[in-house]
C-alpha cells in the first residue's frame, strides 16, 4: 500500500471514529452522517465526541481530531446545528429556553430538551405546524389559520 493510500484509508476511518461517537444521542444517527459542522478553531469536520456512551445532548463534550480544541455541551451543540440548517433556521425552543429549536424540512424539534413538533398538524388546514410560534401561540393551528 502506498502512503498516499495509507493516508486516504486513515482519513476514512478518521471520519468513521468520528462519526460514530454520536451515535448514541437520540438524533445522532439521522444528522450526523452529513457532518456539515466543521470545528470553530481549524475548519476540520473531523469533531466528536469524547464519551462515545453519551446519549444526553446537553452532555456533549466535543472534540477536534485534528487540532484538539475541546468544546463545552453548548458550543458542540451550538456547532453541529450551525452547520447542519445554518442560524436562520434556528430559534429559541419555549421549553428549556435555548437556542436549539429547529424546524427544516422533515425535522422540527429542539435538539437539547427533545421537544418535538415533527408529525403535529393544524387541525384546520392540515398542515405541519412548522415553528415554535405555531405551537406556542394557538398550538392546533398554523400561523394562516389562525
Amino acid at each position: 500500500m502506498t502512503f498516499r493510500e495509507q493516508e486516504a484509508q486513515r482519513a476514512i476511518w478518521d471520519k468513521r471514529y468520528c462519526d460514530a461517537s454520536f451515535y448514541e444521542l437520540p438524533w445522532g444517527r439521522e444528522l450526523i452522517g452529513t457532518q456539515n459542522f466543521k470545528c470553530f478553531k481549524c475548519g476540520s469536520s473531523l469533531i466528536y465526541q469524547m464519551d462515545r456512551l453519551n446519549s444526553g445532548s446537553l452532555a456533549i463534550k466535543g472534540k477536534c481530531l485534528d487540532c484538539r480544541e475541546e468544546y463545552t455541551a453548548e458550543a458542540t451543540l451550538d456547532m453541529i446545528l450551525l452547520g447542519e440548517f445554518g442560524y436562520d433556521r434556528m430559534s429559541s425552543c419555549f421549553s428549556c429556553q435555548r437556542l436549539t429549536f429547529v424546524c427544516a424540512g422533515e425535522v422540527c424539534r429542539c435538539f437539547a430538551c427533545g421537544l418535538s413538533l415533527e408529525g403535529t398538524r393544524c387541525s384546520e388546514c392540515g398542515e405541519p405546524l412548522v415553528s415554535m410560534y405555531d405551537y406556542v401561540v394557538h398550538p392546533e393551528l398554523c400561523e394562516v389559520c389562525l
